[in-house]
């Protein structure tokens, strides 16, 4: 266990979530959206929310109409994608940033954090690097392999997260 402060490990946490997951949850939102923009056009109207299984959406806070545009059903297997989309990514952030909290919680020392992080997310350590343990580090090369195979699916899923969001920003 670490001695970080837990202010600093939240930061880094959210900083390492923000540098992630901004873009897909952009993109989300751009599709969000879209399909309510697409079922206003449908209802003849432009409300910028609409109701589906109980739930509301909007891409515009304020006030909403009363009526609230249900959505149409022409768009529902879109919607049904998109909220599938929401939970899976949802799912992959959940264990995405389960493996940052695990690798905060072994080492306090900026140096053991490099190797147990990729590569692309080393500008967020630097930024945070002067708040941790300067120095030697903590753990072995031994430990830092064996934690890196231990969580190889966790490691993985962060690498390929941040090969999504290249590929999505070259399109």
């Amino acid at each position: 266990m670490t001695t970080l402060d837990p202010k600093l490990r939240f930061d880094v946490v959210q900083a390492i979530r923000q540098e992630l997951y901004k873009k897909p949850r952009a993109k989300q939102f751009l599709e969000l959206t879209v399909l309510i923009q697409e079922n206003s056009a449908l209802h003849k109207n432009a409300q910028k929310c609409m109701s589906f299984n109980g739930k509301n959406y909007e891409y515009a806070k304020g006030r909403h109409p009363r009526p609230m545009n249900l959505l149409h059903r022409s768009l529902r297997a879109r919607m049904r994608a998109y909220l599938q989309g929401v939970v899976n990514l949802s799912r992959e952030q959940d264990m995405a940033l389960g493996y940052v909290t695990k690798v905060l919680a072994v080492s306090d020392r900026v140096v053991d954090l490099y190797p147990l992080f990729p590569h692309t997310l080393h500008g967020v350590i630097r930024e945070y690097a002067q708040y941790f343990i300067q120095g030697e580090g903590k753990l072995s090369e031994p430990e830092i392999s064996a934690f890196l195979l231990e969580n190889d699916k966790y490691s993985q899923i962060m690498k390929s997260r941040m090969t999504y969001n290249l590929i999505d920003m070259s399109q």
